[in-house]
């Protein structure tokens, strides 16, 4: 998973090629310039087959590179999320700096903290599905509950064997190498992922299971979320950074606790888990 410290090294990056574009342009341009501060917003990490839908993610080999995009005349109406943090952080930076032009190191770390801190920059939320979303069934007893633990199953291993790339892989590489056509490797998991969550919607669900089917569907919602902010890794490469992040934490965390919910469902409702 990138860590903060990779986040900050990649905002501090980003902003110090923004700053050297602003001040060239301000030799070139007559008048003065007046830098407006803007709101802090922040950036931002089984055993079973089952439980490895989408695919796996080794952290231990994924390292990010700080790659710093040049800045052009349109980054001030820019509205990606890479945009809108340099903004964030250069108007920091120019109200910290004193009379004399200077400002200190942990002044500039305090800044990037600052930033890091909100959630606005790192909040991917995926669709949240009610239970007025499912199609649920009065229908509870052993022999109806089997076969809902058996289309689950089935829908959960047709969805993990389809994908056959590492989706982090794809949006790392997209990063490392600024090639946007690496992301068109990320679509067929997207597609895969959306027929999963419509296939979760259409099946019959018994009302004793509508709680877990709903915590594994909304996991899956957000893994969708977090595939769709890497599928911009290239144009918004902060979007792409915490895209990655987000599913990591998902795969890892919800799906994992999502899975073990309904599975200890399963086990008690028919003597048996997936």
């Amino acid at each position: 998973m990138p860590s903060n410290k990779t986040i900050v090294i990649f905002i501090i990056s980003a902003s110090i090629v923004a700053c050297i574009w602003l001040f060239t342009k301000e030799k070139n341009t007559e008048g003065d310039n007046q830098v407006v501060a803007g709101n802090p917003r922040a950036v931002v990490e089984t055993e079973n087959d089952w439980q490895k839908i989408l695919t796996d993610v080794d952290s231990s080999q994924n390292e990010i590179s700080s790659v710093v995009r040049p800045v052009d005349e349109e980054i001030v109406n820019d509205t990606s999320l890479t945009a809108k943090i340099s903004q964030d952080f250069l108007s920091q930076y120019f109200l910290s700096i004193r009379d004399d032009g200077t400002i200190t190191d942990a002044e500039i770390s305090q800044i990037t903290k600052n930033i890091v801190s909100m959630p606005e920059y790192t909040q991917i939320k995926g669709a949240v599905y009610l239970q007025a979303n499912l199609n649920i069934v009065n229908k509870n007893n052993r022999d109806f509950v089997t076969s809902y633990k058996n289309t689950v199953n089935r829908l959960l291993r047709e969805s993990s064997t389809q994908v056959k790339e590492n989706p982090v892989d794809i949006a790392m590489t997209a990063i490392e190498t600024e090639n946007e056509s690496v992301l068109l490797k990320l679509d067929p998991t997207i597609r895969i992922t959306k027929g999963f969550i419509e296939d979760m919607l259409a099946i019959e669900v018994p009302s004793s299971a509508t709680s877990h089917h709903l915590k594994l569907l909304n996991a899956i919602s957000n893994i969708l979320a977090s595939l769709e902010a890497m599928r911009d890794s290239v144009s918004d490469p902060i979007a792409g950074i915490a895209g990655i992040n987000h599913y990591q934490n998902t795969t890892s965390e919800d799906l994992n606790f999502a899975l073990l919910d309904i599975n200890s469902y399963f086990a008690q409702r028919t003597g048996s888990a997936i």
